[in-house]
């Protein structure tokens, strides 16, 4: 008497498991890139909140000391400006008005900035 073989009939074929792999690989794929790009963008938003923050420091600054601090270490009482890990400020003072770039290698290096004359922040360095 001869047994049946009971996996008979119920396996994947190697066609089916390959396209599985496929569709397992874009989607992986699809949900990497997508959380990149979340990812710098929250950086970069980060980045302009930096740059609006040193900015309310440095009006509090001028409001108490009738000037601008002469560099970002002597801003905010001498605490320096605000930033979040990974921002780096250029801080340029002349003729009483400021003018404050941030980088971020968190944001892919984007660079943006903020002055005493217009107090938006706005792409590329002062």
């Amino acid at each position: 008497m001869r047994r049946k073989n009971s996996r008979a009939g119920f396996g994947f074929t190697i066609i089916e498991l390959l396209v599985a792999i496929v569709i397992i690989g874009v989607l992986a794929t699809i949900i990497f890139v997508s959380y990149t790009g979340v990812q710098k963008k929250a950086a970069v938003n980060t980045l302009k909140y930096d740059l609006k923050n040193a900015s309310t420091r440095l009006e509090v600054d001028v409001s108490r000391n009738g000037s601008y601090p002469l560099s970002e270490g002597a801003a905010n009482d001498g605490k320096g400006l605000p930033k979040s890990t990974g921002t780096v400020y250029q801080y340029t003072l002349a003729d009483n008005e400021y003018c404050l770039s941030a980088t971020s290698t968190n944001s892919g290096n984007a660079v943006f900035h903020i002055s005493s004359t217009n107090g938006s922040t706005e792409n590329g360095a002062c």
